[in-house]
């Protein structure tokens, strides 16, 4: 080579050049998501312009403007007409978060909310410190809530508890003598029955029993009460109201009423008490009676249930069998009736637990909560097993799990809600005592169930064949393979539709309105009710519309986290 072809040779490499400003920083930003073209430019232009004409309006109604303390719309109107009334959601903001849960006892479900996010962070994070217990309090917490929430005996939720292990127990069994899916139906059947059938005897079993042990003390313990020094506890339950009495013939009178009061109620109780063998006794005289009279029933009419029922069969029964048949209607009336009061009685004497709530006093955004979150937990598994169930080659199973996921695919949530108001209840034992809320969990979970299901078949339905076949090949039995092959990569494929269905799930439970559960749009119609709001429309939708948007952008947000971390084919 010559010189002068030598003197074009670079002698060390060139350092790297900073990229061009205007391709980083928020330059770079801009220019790639707002104007990175002519159409995209006019459309970000046309936005900005849309959002600086309409913001500044909704900011002086909400905020400039805006009444946060006022007794009546009236009053809000007359601080200042243009603004938002606020202060109806400030007046009624108890009544918005916790509906009509007494408000002395509202700490059980602020604790129940606080362990709802313990337990969430080792079910969706994994460095979480001793997650293994956090895991194991997650599976526990649905029991907990419950308890805290609606109170009563503590036998119940540890009856429940039991549960799994009732299962797990029914899975070794069964596994042992057949092999494949039979001992993970087994297992479920075992936990239903177990749920149906022995959880609410036994607790009932439990409470009477320490209800007789403490039959006697009970007593003696209240004559006690009557014959000593009432005035001195009633003293310190008025203490504050009678401070503020002003003049001290009325603090005395205020005393002397509350004190006969208290020895009233004390009395009341007392004798009713001591009503509990007779009324015992009497419960027993009745079933007694009600099993001659069912006896004496015709078989051809033993399976008219009702009045409805006897008013409707054609042709006729005779004189006769229609007046047996009322009479045996009214006596199915005394027998409930004298459950009921045994039972209450019950309740009160042998209770170990936490005072009873009754699902009336439940509703806001509790009871969206409640119904949202314990559809959104059960309808994951179950959809699952569903998805499972129609790829199974069991024609039994398949057939099933088909019929129940077009069913209530194909069937409206509203419609599902009414079956369970007035229908649900009928299919479980008579001593099963459900109320409305649990029924309409059981319902919005089914029906979350059968659309989850076919979002998990989609994600099945996207992997390769070669996945099963590599499972096969390594001799994995059919569960582990879907343990720690299919499902792992199914459910990443179905992360943004999972979460989509969750929250469909989650601003659908608004529809239990239509059955007459307080919801929080159910509030907002009895705030409106109220002559001193009436006319509020704006204010109550904005805050109910914004829970919901927290709620639901969270399980997004999280979403696109989770699709963030299990990617595996970013660089």
């Amino acid at each position: 080579m010559t010189e002068r072809n030598v003197s074009f040779v670079a002698s060390g490499q060139i350092p790297p050049s900073p990229p061009p400003a205007a391709t980083t920083g928020v330059m770079g930003w801009l220019k790639e998501n707002l104007f990175s073209g002519p159409v995209n430019s006019a459309v970000t232009v046309i936005c900005i312009g849309l959002v600086l004409w309409f913001l500044p309006g909704v900011i002086q109604w909400a905020f400039v403007d805006g009444v946060w303390i006022a007794s009546s719309l009236k009053e809000c109107r007359e601080i200042n007409a243009a603004g938002a009334c606020w202060a109806v959601i400030v007046e009624r903001f108890d009544q918005f978060i916790y509906g009509f849960y007494p408000e002395e006892l509202r700490w059980r479900p602020n604790l129940a909310f606080v362990l709802l996010l313990v337990a969430l962070v080792p079910a969706l994070f994994d460095n979480v410190p001793y997650r293994g217990l956090g895991l194991m309090f997650s599976a526990l917490y649905p029991v907990v809530a419950y308890f805290l929430i609606w109170g009563g005996s503590v036998w119940g939720p540890l009856l429940l508890l039991a549960a799994p292990m009732v299962a797990y127990a029914a899975f070794v069994g069964i596994r042992r003598l057949i092999d494949g899916p039979f001992a993970a139906i087994g297992a479920f059947v075992a936990a239903l029955l177990w749920l149906l059938f022995v959880v609410a005897p036994a607790d009932g079993a439990i409470t009477r029993a320490i209800g007789d042990s403490r039959f006697e003390g009970q007593i003696a313990e209240l004559e006690a009460q009557i014959a000593g020094d009432v005035e001195s506890g009633v003293r310190a339950e008025i203490a504050e109201e009678w401070a503020a009495i002003p003049t001290a013939d009325e603090r005395d009178s205020f005393l002397a009423n509350a004190v006969e009061a208290k020895r009233s109620a004390l009395t009341t109780e007392l004798a009713n008490l001591r009503q509990l063998p007779e009324r015992r006794d009497r419960l027993a005289q009745f079933e007694a009676e009600l099993a001659a009279m069912e006896d004496d029933i015709p078989s051809e009419y033993s399976g008219v249930g009702s009045r409805s029922e006897l008013q409707n069969l054609d042709p006729p029964p005779p004189a006769d069998v229609r007046r047996q048949l009322e009479d045996l209607f009214a006596k199915e009336t005394q027998v409930l009736g004298a459950e009921r009061q045994v039972d209450s009685t019950y309740q009160r004497l042998g209770l170990v637990g936490l005072t009873p709530v009754s699902s009336d006093q439940l509703g806001g955004f509790l009871l969206a909560m409640i119904i949202g979150v314990a559809g959104i937990v059960l309808s994951l598994p179950i959809g699952i097993l569903l998805a499972l169930g129609r790829q199974s080659g069991l024609i039994f199973i398949q057939s099933v799990s088909i019929m129940f996921i077009e069913f209530f695919r194909g069937v409206p949530l509203i419609t599902l809600l009414f079956v369970a108001n007035s229908v649900l209840a009928y299919f479980f034992p008579p001593n099963a005592n459900l109320d409305l809320i649990l029924r309409v969990v059981i319902m919005v979970t089914l029906f979350a169930s059968a659309y989850m299901a076919e979002v998990i078949r989609g994600g099945l339905a996207a992997l390769p064949p070669g996945q099963y076949e590599a499972a096969d090949a390594m001799g994995l039995d059919y569960w582990k393979s879907m343990r720690l092959i299919v499902l792992p990569q199914a459910l990443k494929i179905s992360i943004p539709n999972i979460v989509s269905t969750f929250i469909g799930l989650f601003k659908d439970t608004t529809l239990v309105v239509v059955i007459g559960l307080l919801d929080p749009i159910g509030l907002i119609n009895t705030t409106r009710a109220d002559s001193a709001w009436n006319g509020i429309i704006w204010e109550f939708y904005v805050f109910v519309g914004l829970f919901f948007f927290i709620i639901c952008f969270g399980m997004s947000r999280y979403s696109m986290y989770l699709e963030r971390k299990l990617a595996t084919d970013r660089r």
